[in-house]
């Protein structure tokens, strides 16, 4: 399981084998002892050790880069089960700083500089309340001896992904799929249909922390487990999102415009603590320039420069790069900008790989472009790197998604002034109309009606999934439940995990400080009228970051993130793609089709079409472990 995954761990393996009999836990590194672990051997392959509960760890160091760091970290008198702890944990905690000094106050005393040692005195200290402690990303097991039991946990948001599943009387836990199917076996777990249908038909994935495979699921975002001996998984919920708003007469402007400012800068902040270098994606766009201003002011004086890294597509019309100079350019002594050209070409060539790395099908061939720009930060000597996603789903920043609700909402209750007013200054609307505010009552029409206009999936006739077009998970009508789903299982979940599994290819550790949970908490307590107002989306946070960028970034109209030609890509891809038109029998899609209506696809209906080819690249390459070759 540890080989499946060494790309997330570069910096060290470590197991941990355990007696769960009452007897003594007995641990074994494959590293050099630690402080905490004088009289650990070495491991050996010959070695057979008695256990019945292993723990494993691939470190990618961050924090404390000495042994102290090592993992799986074991705590307490290993010659008794009394006290006697042992963690793997994968991920972050940022406010380790102040957990360790209240659990010194406390009598407490640490042998190491790491987090993962503060983790367990957390735990200690408070038990399963010390996740309502933590400030960070993290995915972990732990081994209580005393308790004779496994605890399970994920951080808030979920941005760490933690796989179980059962087989054979076993129980088995990792960060990825495919440590799961390398001990299991690879047929253990059977593609799951229904996830293939929902994906192909709805673009969704990772909908209540289900996965491609019968069997695997992830832990809930925000809980906890005590796995029972039986393998059973009974999840306990630590953290949830505010269930109502304040209303504008409760909190004034002012006042949510500091109380985000002051949230982000703690948010930025912890998230610049590193004992690795740490470089800033900036994109242009209002998230990331965001980051970089609070990262630029938050540097102390005399520091040296950091590295912010763009995504240059020079003479085109979605190069970003100068929006990101102009953020540069207001904090030049503060950061230092370099513009990274990615090269399309990679894409079919990184394809496969990308595939089996993934484990799962995924939504855009551009994720391997985004990679691609993390390899080229790591190469510069990167580890960590500050990412702006996230900002459209806790601001409301997709027009397309957010906008006609909120007006629908406005005049359902009967505030019709201020939502016509809304409509008029819609700031993505296209302003060359001749009444272009009257383009936009479409999205008053609810999206029921919208998908009989402008249908999401093909005809019958060139349709080739085998699947039935049965209903599918739909995000609500409502605004206020429409930012919580999209938030949850209808694209966070897909995000995190997906981009987990990503960067951590790299490896490369990604921060992403729109997501933390303070930050998260108190945009969801602000007034809607507050994320959508004078026709601007993320109205909030662009008045939070009017003092510190240009006007060009603040009011920037147009939406662009990472652009793709999905449509021209797949017509010139084609042939290459051709590879994947024969292979076993996949019993979900009709490959003559898909190719006989390849080209109608391409152009009607891209995002579709890709879904099917990624679909059928999974099935050759993860479940059948068929080399696929995609060349032009």
């Amino acid at each position: 399981m540890n080989q499946a995954v060494a790309h997330r761990g570069p910096d060290g393996e470590g197991q941990a084998f355990i007696r769960s009999d009452g007897l003594s836990p007995f641990a074994l590194f494959t590293g050099k002892p630690t402080p905490m672990t004088p009289d650990l051997p070495e491991a050996r392959e010959d070695l057979s050790v008695p256990h019945d509960v292993a723990l494993g760890h691939r470190r990618f160091a961050i924090i404390d880069l000495s042994p102290g760091g090592h993992q799986p970290f074991v705590s307490g008198p290993l010659t008794s089960r009394d006290k006697a702890l042992a963690l793997s944990f994968n991920g972050e905690i940022y406010n380790y700083l102040e957990l360790r000094e209240e659990l010194q106050s406390l009598g407490h005393v640490f042998a190491t500089r790491s987090d993962a040692e503060v983790l367990l005195h957390a735990y200690r200290q408070w038990g399963e309340g010390c996740f309502e402690k933590l400030e960070g990303f993290w995915a972990l097991a732990l081994w209580d001896a005393q308790r004779r039991g496994l605890l399970l946990s994920r951080d808030r948001l979920g941005k760490a992904p933690l796989y179980y599943a059962r087989q054979g009387g076993r129980f088995w836990f990792c960060s990825e799929i495919k440590g799961i199917l390398a001990a299991a076996g690879k047929r253990a777990f059977p593609p799951r249909l229904e996830g293939v249908r929902q994906f192909i038909r709805g673009g969704l994935r990772d909908v209540g922390d289900e996965t491609f495979f019968e069997g695997i699921r992830t832990l809930p975002r925000a809980s906890y487990a005590w796995v029972g001996q039986n393998g059973d998984v009974v999840s306990r919920t630590f953290w949830g999102f505010p269930k109502e708003r304040l209303r504008s007469g409760e909190i004034g402007i002012n006042e949510a415009q500091q109380g985000l400012k002051t949230r982000l800068e703690s948010a930025v902040r912890l998230r610049l603590r590193s004992d690795v270098p740490i470089g800033l994606e900036l994109s242009g766009g209002l998230d990331s320039s965001a980051l970089a201003a609070l990262a630029a002011s938050l540097r102390g004086p005399g520091a040296s420069p950091m590295a912010a890294y763009t995504v240059s597509f020079p003479g085109t019309a979605w190069d970003e790069t100068p929006f990101a100079r102009l953020v540069a350019e207001r904090y030049s002594g503060a950061l230092n900008l370099r513009a990274l050209i990615p090269d399309p070409s990679l894409v079919l060539g990184g394809l496969s790989a990308f595939q089996k790395l993934m484990d799962e099908p995924f939504h855009s061939p551009n994720m391997v472009l985004n990679q691609e720009i993390w390899r080229r930060m790591a190469s510069l000597g990167i580890r960590v790197s500050l990412n702006g996603a996230g900002g459209d789903e806790v601001f409301a920043g997709y027009g397309s998604e957010y906008f006609g609700p909120y007006v629908r909402q406005l005049f359902s209750r009967g505030r019709a002034a201020l939502a016509w007013g809304e409509l008029r200054k819609y700031s993505e609307r296209e302003s060359n109309a001749l009444k272009p505010w009257l383009r936009e009552l479409w999205l008053l029409i609810p999206e029921v009606w919208k998908r009989k206009i402008r249908p999401l999936t093909p005809p019958a006739a060139s349709d080739p999934l085998r699947m039935g077009s049965g209903k599918l998970p739909a995000a609500s009508e409502s605004i206020e439940n429409r930012l919580h789903d999209y938030l949850t299982d209808l694209k966070m979940n897909y995000w995190l995990r997906s981009g987990n599994t990503s960067c951590m290819g790299v490896p490369m550790e990604v921060r992403l400080p729109l997501l933390d949970s303070e930050v998260v908490e108190w945009a969801c307590r602000l007034p809607l009228e507050y994320l959508i107002r004078e026709g601007w989306m993320k109205w909030v946070l662009r008045k939070v970051t009017e003092p510190m960028l240009p006007p060009e970034v603040v009011w920037r109209r147009v939406k662009m993130g990472f652009p793709f030609p999905l449509a021209e890509w797949l017509l010139q891809s084609k042939g290459a793609l051709q590879a994947l038109r024969t292979g076993e029998e996949a019993p979900f899609l009709d490959r003559e089709k898909l190719f006989h209506s390849y080209d109608f696809l391409a152009a009607r209906y891209p995002a579709y079409l890709w879904r099917c080819l990624s679909v059928l690249l999974w099935w050759e390459t993860v479940v059948g472990e068929r080399a696929v070759s995609l060349t032009p």
